[in-house]
């Protein structure tokens, strides 16, 4: 299970745990995006500190309906005490994003409301 709480801009907000240079998980808030395609997306700050591989360029669909092509990155991810390879796109300077791509299949639950609580569970 993973759980969260939502923003003060009421945006359902979670830590996921990613792999770094040193070898070692380091913390990271994201954001719970269904308008988002992918699985990751993560500023280019945040992808210098991680260990990452190069993967390809590909699309990604943002909640707007707008679309770009950027860099896409293997990055090692520990969620709910698994590690998970995923593919973390390079947004540059923007959001830090987890997509509905990342828990196919999970269920989740958001109260929206300035500190509501955010619990996504993996299916049975």
């Amino acid at each position: 299970m993973i759980r969260g709480k939502v923003d003060d801009d009421l945006q359902p907000m979670i830590s996921i745990q990613l792999l770094d240079h040193t070898g070692q998980y380091k913390d990271f808030d994201v954001k719970l995006d269904t308008g988002f395609n992918g699985e990751l997306g993560l500023p280019a700050s945040v992808l210098n500190i991680i260990e990452k591989t190069h993967f390809e360029t590909r699309a990604v669909r943002f909640a707007n309906d707008r679309s770009e092509i950027v860099n896409a990155y293997y990055v090692d991810a520990l969620i709910d005490g698994e590690t998970r390879r995923m593919i973390a796109m390079d947004f540059g300077s923007g959001s830090r994003l987890l997509g509905m791509d990342a828990l196919p299949s999970w269920t989740g639950c958001v109260e929206f409301k300035i500190n509501g609580d955010v619990t996504i569970q993996k299916p049975n």
